[in-house]
């Protein structure tokens, strides 16, 4: 009974009545033990407790704990009502607002499961509000809008459509779209006397809110303050909902916009109004930062700009936009663009406010507000969309921010590299032009140049850095590598300790920024930006930004390094082992068996290919290792050093470093572990080059080596040479091992090593040329009957023309563009001496084909010797 009550009395705005049904809810559930129904008033509880207050994380655990109950129980109903709640009127102040997305979605199966269609309607209301409120596309909220409202109309859902609709009036007036959903006729004269015949005062309150924002966007600050007026007195019908601050919200700019303006007795009044809402803001942004914070710094920023706090309004707008960013709040980011821009145009810095007021264009452009870009490009001509932003500072998103890690780390060759990290930091400082410079011996050297206008950049062939270079600034340059700290100057010309530095003078550079390229604490060299337009240009945002650019280009530049190093080292061995190879070829031909010369080179060009897979592995997974993340955490420890345990506690940021870094730990073990296992891997084939060569030249004049062989043992090794892990992810290949440890036989390990891994190294040939997903190769051995075994590679590949089969293995008879004819016309041979049969068999192109070796019990005798007479 009581929960039935409590739907009415909230929409009757009786609030303690409603609370007093909560709170008998929950006394009886703690008295007398839970019930399944008990779900929906705890869920209530903690929407009002949090509402009257303010203990929103009291009332989110509670609301936890009715969505809990309701699973617990298997009440779709309970469940259904307790996400509403939740959603709606809990977690949105202590949450991020995306995350009721899926809470909503949720409730709505639940609803539709339990023939809760009241609920479920609610539902679709705020799956369209919410992600508008948060800078969804307003385009396309109008092309999800119909199913909802048809869903509201078919279920007779009086309030869910008439909030619908007013959505709809509200997003054909951002858009300018008027005839968006055509099928729905509305005027907003009609809709208003819809909503009084049925007494919708629910819905009416959202559309006065949602109307107040298109006044304040669109220029009409005094109407959007009339409409917020209307608001209020609908306001207890939203009692607790996220929408209750949105027009707070609003409410202060059109405050805000509305002061300068004012008649002087009204002044006191407005300006009371406005720092009441700002203290709203405030207890919300320290609820909850994702929602909040934004919000709160940009209304701080017009209250800053209307007290003549000029440095302190230019730093919360762009705090304000970098929060609206780091959220995912778009349509924040909009609006604290264009109020900066204003706030710059006022001031007479046209080209700073261009560059924001063009920012905004593209941030309106992403939440789809057509009328609002074509109410700004006609008050402010010279913006247009896809206009080239100018350099301004402090201003990043993390699309830049992601594509400029990824050029720096995605270079491997050092002279590219330093092309690229001198145009990365000079495009992302918003400097002028920039520097790069390196420790070469005791001193420096410069080894690339970049400017922004025109783009360009180039690696320079290592000059050394003078005293009285034309290029940098010597001293400064010098000061950061010796300090190992940044150096930064608001305006070089004007500061006492550079002033006279003949390069500042002679260039009057004003805002300059030397920061090192540090590296495990060992300075690599150093970064210098400059611009000589404007003052203070690198603020402490910027600076945070460039700084870990700085590591990420000082990591790559030792990446590089290192890969240069290892690029030697395999040419190194590449060339002995070719030499190795002529010697062997030398050896063949001197006791008149060239052809086991160009058979022990196929040999060794296979496992030389495994080599090369695996080098091209390792050095991906060091170009993408997380190492450098360890020191991007240090240096954001560093910098709260002061008070470490109040960012720990207190700063989003802070509060998530303990679990990032255990997940950091975590994949560093799995990288270590993958990077050893590939290691392992390289080791077994170089081994494996190392015993074709000795055992080519040591049985150049021998026979067979017989020695009992373990089959399986042998065909694993083969993988490993022939298919290994890293090759099987690089080229997308399937293995599929049925392997019997019964198949056992006496033969020459070595020589039956070398066949099976030519008919593997064949296969994964034939499944790379294949056309189609499609990438597998089977591979079996099992005992036959009568004694011996067979071995059978079989592949999904190319296949074999039917023309091909007689000849395949025939001496210098290839079908691949890159082979000798060699494989396994070697392979044959060797078989014959083993005693063994080697076949093909192939259903014709595009099918694949099976290639079976079958092994007798024991190697010929003639000839042979044994392994034992060897020792």
């Amino acid at each position: 009974m009581l929960n039935e009550l409590m739907a009415p009395l909230y929409m009757l705005k009786l609030e303690k009545l409603n609370f007093f049904a909560c709170c008998s809810i929950v006394r009886i559930s703690l008295e007398h033990g839970l019930a399944p129904e008990a779900s929906y008033g705890f869920a209530m509880y903690g929407g009002l407790i949090g509402h009257f207050y303010g203990d929103y994380h009291q009332g989110y655990a509670f609301g936890r704990l009715a969505a809990d109950i309701g699973l617990r129980f298997r009440m779709q109903g309970d469940f259904c009502r307790a996400c509403y709640i939740l959603g709606n009127n809990i977690q949105s102040w202590v949450r991020p607002l995306s995350e009721t997305d899926a809470l909503f979605r949720d409730g709505y199966r639940a609803g539709l499961d339990a023939g809760d269609l009241q609920f479920a309607g609610y539902f679709l209301i705020y799956l369209l509000l919410n992600p508008l409120f948060r800078g969804a596309s307003a385009r396309g909220l109008l092309e999800e809008l119909p199913a909802s409202l048809r869903f509201a109309k078919r279920t007779k859902h009086t309030v869910a459509t008439h909030s619908i609709l007013g959505l709809l009036l509200a997003l054909r007036d951002l858009t300018g779209d008027a005839a968006a959903v055509a099928e729905e006729a509305l005027t907003e004269e009609q809709y208003l006397k819809e909503c009084e015949a049925h007494q919708t005062r629910y819905a009416l309150c959202h559309y006065q809110i949602l109307k107040a924002m298109c006044l304040y966007l669109h220029g009409l600050p005094a109407e959007a303050l009339r409409l917020a007026d209307e608001a209020e007195e609908n306001l207890g019908f939203l009692a607790g909902k996220f929408q209750t601050a949105a027009l707070r919200f609003y409410r202060a700019l059109a405050l805000a916009a509305l002061l300068p303006e004012a008649a002087e007795g009204d002044r006191a009044r407005l300006r009371a109004d406005l720092d009441a809402c700002r203290e709203r803001l405030r207890g919300w942004a320290e609820s909850c930062p994702a929602n909040f914070a934004h919000k709160h710094a940009l209304v701080e920023a017009e209250a800053a700009r209307l007290d003549g706090r000029v440095d302190e309004a230019a730093r919360l707008y762009e705090q304000a936009i970098a929060l609206g960013r780091q959220h995912a709040f778009v349509n924040i980011e909009a609006l604290a663009c264009e109020l900066a821009g204003r706030f710059w145009m006022s001031r007479g810095r046209t080209r700073v406010s261009l560059d924001f007021l063009t920012d905004a264009l593209q941030a309106y452009g992403r939440w789809g507000l057509d009328r609002k870009i074509a109410l700004l490009t006609e008050e402010f001509p010279l913006i247009k969309p896809g206009r080239e932003r100018g350099a301004r500072a402090d201003v990043f998103d993390a699309e830049t921010l992601l594509k400029a890690a990824r050029v720096l780390s995605e270079e491997l060759v050092v002279e590219r590299l330093l092309s690229s990290m001198v145009q990365v930091l000079v495009e992302n400082a918003g400097a002028e032009r920039g520097a790069l410079l390196l420790v070469r011996g005791d001193d420096l050297a410069l080894v690339a140049l970049g400017t922004a206008h025109p783009p360009a950049s180039r690696a320079l062939p290592s000059i050394p850095l003078e005293d009285q270079s034309d290029e940098v600034c010597a001293s400064a340059v010098r000061l950061a590598v010796r300090t190992r700290q940044s150096v930064i100057y608001a305006d070089a010309s004007q500061d006492p300790a550079v002033r006279d530095d003949p390069y500042v003078s002679a260039r009057k550079v004003r805002s300059m920024l030397c920061a090192p390229l540090l590296f495990k604490g060992r300075a690599l060299g150093a970064i210098y930006l400059e611009n000589n337009l404007f003052e203070g240009l690198f603020g402490p945002e910027r600076l945070e930004i460039l700084h870990l650019l700085a590591a990420q280009a000082a990591v790559s530049f030792n990446n590089a390094l290192v890969y240069e190093s290892l690029e030697r080292m395999v040419d190194e061995r590449t060339r002995e082992l070719r030499s190795t190879q002529q010697q062997l070829v030398d050896a063949a031909r001197k006791a008149g068996m060239a052809e086991v010369a160009g058979s022990a080179m196929h040999n060794v060009g296979n496992a030389l290919n495994s080599v090369m897979v695996l080098r091209m592995q390792l050095s991906e997974r060091i170009a993408g290792s997380r190492v450098p993340r360890l020191g991007q955490v240090a240096q954001l420890l560093k910098a709260h050093r002061d008070d470490l345990a109040g960012f720990l506690s207190d700063d989003p940021r802070g509060q998530r470093l303990i679990e990032y870094v255990d997940e950091l730990a975590r994949h560093l073990a799995a990288e270590q572990e993958a990077a050893a296992g590939e290691l392992a891997e390289l080791g077994e084939c170089v081994a494996r080059i190392r015993d074709i060569v000795s055992d080519q030249l040591r049985n150049a004049g021998m026979k067979l080596i017989v020695e009992p062989v373990m089959v399986s043992s042998v065909v694993e090794d083969a993988l490993r040479v022939g298919l290994n892990r890293a090759e099987r992810a690089h080229h997308g290949i399937e293995v599929v091992c049925e392997l019997s440890d019964e198949a056992r036989v006496e033969t020459d390990r070595h020589r039956l090593l070398q066949i099976v891994t030519n008919l593997i190294t064949n296969a994964r040939r034939a499944v790379c040329h294949a056309v189609g997903p499609d990438r597998r190769v089977l591979v079996r051995c099992a005992p036959r009957e009568g004694g011996g075994c067979s071995v059978e590679v079989e592949d999904t590949g190319v296949g074999i023309a039917s023309d091909h089969l007689a000849r395949l293995f025939q001496q210098g008879f290839t079908t691949w563009p890159e082979g000798t004819g060699l494989g396994l016309h070697a392979s044959v041979l060797e078989a014959r001496l083993l005693g063994a049969d080697l076949r093909v068999e192939s259903d014709g192109p595009g099918q694949g084909a099976r290639f079976t070796l079958e092994l007798p019990a024991t190697a010929p005798r003639s000839g042979k010797r044994r392994a034992e007479a060897l020792a």
